[in-house]
C-alpha cells in the first residue's frame, strides 16, 4: 500500500489516492493496535523488560515531535517543544518511552481542532524527577471519564479508535520505570467547561 500510494507503480487517480490513502491509515491503526496486545501480553506476565540508559530529555522531545510531524501537517496543526534550560537525561528505556510519547500525542493530534497547537513540554523538578507534559486544545475530557481513562479497553463514548489499550499500556510503562502518568485537572473555559487535555508524566533523572 505504501509503494502504491508513494506512485512507485504508476500514478493514482484522485479516487484511487483516496481509497489507499484511508487503507494506509487503517494498516497503521492494525499495526499499533498489535503492538498493543504485543506489550499487554508482556505487562500482563510480568515480563516487560527494559533497557534503561541516560537519555537527554530535549532528544527525546525533539525525536518525539518529529515522529508525529506528518500527522500534524495533515491536520494543519502546529507542533511546539518547551523545554526548560538544565532539564538534563533521564533514566529510562528509550524505545518504551517514545511510545508513551507517541500516544500521548498521537491522541493529542485526534482530538485537537485543525489549524490547533500541541505542546510538548519538559522541565526538570527539585525532587530527582524530570517532567514531561502534552497539551493540545481539543475539547477536553469530560469529569464523568477522568478516572476511567486509564482502564484496559476504555474509549471515550462516539469516538472511533483502537483497543482502548494506548493509555494503560502507557502508564504501565510508566509506573516500570518509577514514575507517574497522570491527567492534570484541565482549566475551564468561558463556559465553565474544560477545555484542553494535559497528560503529565515523571520520569527519573539519571545518575
Amino acid at each position: 500500500i505504501h509503494l502504491c500510494t508513494e506512485e512507485l507503480v504508476g500514478p493514482l487517480t484522485e479516487k484511487q489516492a483516496d481509497l489507499l490513502h484511508a487503507a494506509r491509515e487503517d494498516c497503521a491503526r492494525l499495526a499499533t493496535i498489535v503492538d498493543e496486545l504485543l506489550d499487554l501480553s508482556r505487562i500482563q506476565a510480568g515480563n516487560l523488560q527494559l533497557r534503561r540508559a541516560p537519555v537527554a530529555a530535549d532528544d527525546l522531545v525533539r525525536q518525539a515531535l518529529e515522529a508525529q510531524h506528518a500527522s500534524a501537517e495533515a491536520k494543519q496543526l502546529r507542533l511546539r517543544s518547551e523545554v526548560e534550560p538544565g532539564t538534563g537525561t533521564v533514566q529510562v528505556d528509550e524505545a518504551r518511552i517514545q511510545l508513551v510519547l507517541s500516544n500521548l500525542l498521537s491522541n493529542a493530534i485526534r482530538y485537537s481542532p485543525e489549524g490547533g497547537e500541541v505542546v510538548l513540554r519538559a522541565a526538570a523538578l527539585n525532587d530527582g524527577r524530570v517532567r514531561f507534559e502534552v497539551s493540545d486544545a481539543g475539547p477536553g475530557i469530560a469529569p464523568e471519564y477522568r478516572e476511567a481513562i486509564f482502564d484496559r479497553g476504555f474509549q471515550l463514548p462516539g469516538q472511533p479508535g483502537g483497543a482502548g489499550l494506548g493509555l494503560f499500556i502507557a502508564r504501565e510503562i510508566v509506573q516500570a520505570h518509577g514514575g507517574q502518568l497522570e491527567l492534570a485537572t484541565p482549566l475551564a473555559g468561558p463556559d465553565g467547561k474544560p477545555t484542553g487535555t494535559t497528560f503529565r508524566l515523571h520520569l527519573p533523572v539519571a545518575a
